[in-house]
């Protein structure tokens, strides 16, 4: 059926006891506009590919789909991109026909074949890498500090040629070159500030020179209104 999957989930077992277990597995009516929801958390593949297996594979395992279900979810989430980036060889039903249902032994056809699809999916959004996108993000005027970092992060991820670290560490050559070119792309008037209060700015962690970057905002901001409240005050003294 087009418009639904039937993912399975968990439910409290009424019997459970020395021989049942805590939970059992139903399959339950997933909408397509559902599989919308949930996939729309996962990050796109084009933005950082490994990033993206990984929430899938975490999806995988909470929902336990079939193949088939896993091909919907990839086509929700890609649309048209998907037959260029899926080969016509992925195929997730036996030779009989028949879907091919969640298991978590490794060597089952129903991992081989997920292990081929990422694969594929690797050498479709595979990117080299180019610096010169990172250094052409730059923080505009009146572009706010957390706006410029989501936006740098995003180029980065997908053209630094490096791995997000996954659980995100605060340290190490990805988040390191990642603050180099946040304090070097920032607004001037920020970096001047943290290059001048922030001597040791080379050790310190990424969210530390956020702050910092936070910080120079407001003051700025606070600036600007005070500038804004004695020219109205210089204005009404005139008349």
């Amino acid at each position: 059926m087009d418009s639904e999957i039937f993912p399975l989930i968990q439910f409290p077992n009424p019997r459970q006891g020395d021989r049942e277990p805590q939970y059992i597995w139903a399959q339950w009516n997933w909408a397509a506009e559902y599989i919308k929801g949930v996939m729309a958390d996962v990050i796109p593949p084009g933005e950082a590919i490994e990033t993206f297996i990984r929430d899938m594979t975490r999806l995988i395992a909470s929902f336990r789909p079939t193949l088939s279900e896993n091909q919907l979810c990839l086509r929700c989430k890609l649309g048209l991109k998907y037959s260029i980036a899926v080969s016509n060889n992925f195929n997730p039903y036996t030779d009989q026909g028949a879907d091919i249902p969640y298991t978590d032994d490794i060597q089952n056809v129903y991992n081989t074949r997920l292990t081929e699809l990422w694969v594929q999916l690797r050498n479709h959004y595979c990117h080299t890498t180019d610096y010169r996108k990172s250094q052409e993000c730059v923080q505009g005027p009146d572009e706010t500090v957390n706006h410029f970092l989501d936006w740098l992060k995003k180029v980065y991820r997908a053209q630094s040629g490096m791995t997000e670290p996954t659980p995100w560490v605060d340290d190490g050559p990805y988040v390191q070159q990642l603050k180099y070119v946040f304090i070097t792309n920032m607004f001037p008037n920020y970096s001047r500030y943290i290059r001048k209060l922030l001597i040791t700015r080379r050790t310190f962690a990424l969210n530390d020179v956020v702050e910092y970057a936070r910080n120079a905002e407001r003051m700025r901001n606070e600036d600007e209104n005070q500038d804004r409240e004695t020219k109205k005050r210089l204005d009404k003294a005139k008349l």
